[in-house]
């Protein structure tokens, strides 16, 4: 998964999202203004021996932890 994190007239992120798309991987672009929209983060609880997992949620999409 790429994340790429920048306005949509930056010249850098529009070629990266491009090759990112051309290879097949998973791509998501967020702009600044839509950061705290569009990201969802809930942190993982440990309590005792217990671990509830925290999860990335990125436009709707969830995105699956890698332990």
């Amino acid at each position: 998964m790429i994340l790429i994190l920048a306005d949509s007239t930056d010249p850098w992120a529009t070629l990266v999202h491009r090759e990112a798309q051309r290879t097949g991987g998973d791509v998501f672009w967020v702009e600044p203004a839509q950061l705290l929209d569009k990201l969802l983060l809930n942190w993982p609880v440990v309590t005792g021996e217990s671990i509830v997992p925290g999860s990335l949620e990125v436009d709707g999409q969830i995105v699956p932890s890698i332990t």
